[in-house]
């Protein structure tokens, strides 16, 4: 693709298969065969130095058959991305390769209906710095409708990140939201991406909220935030952990037993 700075990674599978969002403005949406692909910011989000990222993805079925949408697995490992720092360098943002349990990577639309799914782009790298950065996305995805045709299609763009300094009382308000979020739905997938949100805050102030949802959140979203807090390992953090294995069923008391084994002095 001339000019746009890609280099195709050679561990990227073929077929391989995400998602397209746009990081800025008004939302924009694609007409792909039978599928409307939009990409947002939520309106009343705000990012700034210590906060994740994260945009909505919206994906609409305009056809007369149900469609499944495959975007690879833990619906990540289809992208590539390339960052324009705000003093011109750029930065080609490595690859999501975790392998094991995690989200689900295919969703199913049917016929007039909307699926939106949540994600966080610290998931792939984090920006630790304030400024306008300018995201280049290259990602392709397999669509696969109930009358067995299944075709291929390969996105791109540019989007714009805006990234504030680090504002206390602000972030401090990014995670009230967040966890109200992880605890207010009764959807396991809204729970989690808001919890998985929420767990790359990683600072003190966090912890509360956090330790909220390890003991009132839904499995997924407990999982999450014993993450997030074996990232912060300051004495609340510990503390919080602890609490969690009250009521843990034995595979949240694992994940919680080693992040205690490897926050412990000399582990």
């Amino acid at each position: 693709m001339p000019g746009l700075g890609f280099r195709r990674y050679r561990s990227f599978p073929r077929g391989a298969l995400a998602l397209l969002f746009v990081i800025f403005s008004v939302p924009r949406a694609h007409a792909q065969g039978t599928i409307l692909v939009e990409f947002s910011i939520p309106p009343d989000s705000a990012f700034q130095v210590g906060s994740p990222v994260y945009f909505d993805t919206i994906v609409q079925n305009t056809s007369i058959d149900t469609v499944r949408v495959n975007m690879g697995h833990h619906g990540k490992w289809n992208y590539e991305f390339i960052l324009l720092n705000p003093d011109g360098t750029t930065f080609a943002v490595p690859p999501y390769r975790k392998i094991g349990a995690g989200p689900k990577g295919i969703i199913t639309v049917e016929p007039g209906r909307t699926r939106s799914r949540r994600m966080v782009f610290n998931d792939w790298y984090t920006i630790a710095q304030p400024g306008e950065y300018t995201l280049k996305v290259r990602l392709t995805i397999l669509l696969s409708s109930s009358a067995n045709v299944s075709w291929q299609k390969e996105f791109f763009d540019d989007m714009k990140i805006v990234v504030a300094p680090r504002d206390p009382e602000k972030l401090k308000a990014t995670c009230e939201k967040l966890a109200e979020a992880a605890l207010g739905t009764a959807d396991a997938d809204a729970a989690s991406d808001a919890s998985l949100a929420l767990s790359y805050v990683v600072d003190p102030l966090a912890v509360p909220f956090q330790a909220r949802v390890l003991k009132e959140g839904s499995p997924g979203a407990r999982a999450n935030a014993v993450q997030g807090l074996s990232k912060i390992g300051n004495r609340e953090a510990l503390e919080a952990l602890r609490a969690g294995l009250v009521n843990a069923d034995p595979d949240l008391k694992a994940k919680i037993e080693s992040a205690l084994t490897q926050l412990r002095p000399g582990s």
